[in-house]
């Protein structure tokens, strides 16, 4: 019989987060069933609702459990005994505001916590944090410190991160979260024109500016090649205008928003290669290991990204792509100048780096990992009840 997870994650879930739905419910020897204050506002993933429970469905005494929850950790009764009807053997929170709001719920329970941190919430200056629990985080770091019995980092970049802001070393584990490499083709020889693709968050860290710059010299030089940049967030309107400056980028340059996840996989099949160029934010904002990346490379895609955070944990540079300087302009262009104009180039590159993500980031692979993870925190805590 299977034992089960209880996965906390403030809102469930936006489809920026398709990487915690993989993760959770693809698991094999756990059942996982998640918990939320709400639902994401942004576009979000389907769940199915015998897996998933609210605090706050919507109005006024919605918010108002919602708000005693965070502030004070008072659990609602008919969330308490929804997590008691599944007996969950341990809570996994990510992110590391979400792992200390959900610390009520495990001294209730008295169950073992793990808290996965992504990037942000282990990278952000504390005089930047914008919202309440990431606050609270910086307040009660201690108070998470002394409670969690594991922190995982998704690269040991992340995990550096962790322990220079003073988390326990020998409670802090690496574990790359894995992609479901069944779900991309492996199609390392472009049929179409020169496509570069750009997928994620339209917000500074992800560099997209650097990018667009860099693309100018590529369309001079190659006509006939797009970008195409899928993604929402606060840049957007900065970066069309941005594109629309570029008079030869007007038919170069494309923006399509928020796509799902199929949408994301379409254009991966007819991409030459995927951009990353990844930058440290002013506010010290950084990347974990940009799920992206991996899916990419599990589409036989070459990948042009900066050396930044976990990124050359997973690309090798001048083997799966090319690896430059953070907002270097003129050697994104280069190396982008480089895979379009060689479909031979980006077939070898492409087959490397699905070679890569199938030996180390497949999906079945780490979730095996994370369940061994999930075995060794159950069986000590059992130990010491």
């Amino acid at each position: 019989m299977k034992r089960h997870v209880l996965i906390y994650r403030n809102h469930l879930l936006p489809i920026s987060e398709t990487f915690i739905y993989n993760q959770t419910l693809l698991l094999n020897q756990y059942k996982a069933f998640l918990l939320g204050s709400k639902l994401s506002s942004e576009p979000r993933i389907s769940l199915p609702n015998d897996r998933m429970f609210l605090i706050n469905t919507g109005n006024k005494h919605g918010w108002l459990r919602e708000f005693g929850f965070k502030v004070f950790g008072w659990i609602p009764p008919d969330v308490l005994h929804w997590i008691q009807e599944r007996s969950p053997s341990l809570i996994h929170a990510h992110f590391g505001p979400d792992g200390l709001i959900s610390i009520p719920i495990a001294e209730k329970l008295q169950l073992p916590l793990i808290v996965t941190f992504h990037g942000r919430d282990a990278t952000l200056k504390p005089q930047f944090a914008n919202n309440y629990t990431h606050k609270k985080l910086i307040w009660q770091k201690l108070k998470l410190i002394k409670r969690a019995n594991l922190f995982i980092a998704v690269s040991d970049f992340i995990r550096q991160r962790l322990i220079e802001r003073g988390f326990p070393e020998q409670r802090i584990v690496t574990h790359y979260i894995g992609v479901n490499v069944s779900q991309f083709k492996n199609t390392p020889n472009p049929e179409h024109d020169p496509l570069a693709l750009f997928v994620g968050r339209l917000v500074p860290k992800k560099g997209c500016e650097f990018l667009i710059q860099a693309f100018r010299e590529v369309a001079k030089a190659i006509p006939s090649a797009k970008l195409v940049i899928i993604g929402d967030g606060t840049e957007r309107e900065k970066l069309e205008k941005l594109a629309a400056e570029f008079l030869n980028l007007r038919q170069n340059c494309i923006f399509l928003g928020a796509q799902s996840h199929k949408t994301v996989r379409h254009y991966m099949r007819k991409a030459w290669v995927q951009c990353a160029p990844s930058i440290t934010a002013p506010s010290g904002d950084s990347e974990g290991l940009p799920i992206v990346v991996l899916e990419a490379m599990a589409s036989g895609v070459p990948v042009v990204a900066s050396r930044h955070a976990g990124i050359p944990e997973a690309v090798i540079h001048g083997e799966t792509g090319f690896l430059t300087e953070e907002g270097n302009i003129q050697e994104i262009s280069k190396r982008l100048y480089t895979l379009l104009n060689d479909r031979d180039l980006c077939r070898r590159m492409g087959t490397a780096g699905r070679r890569q993500v199938e030996k180390k980031f497949s999906l079945e692979r780490q979730n095996r990992k994370l369940e061994k993870i999930y075995n060794q925190i159950v069986v000590e805590h059992s130990c010491h009840e």
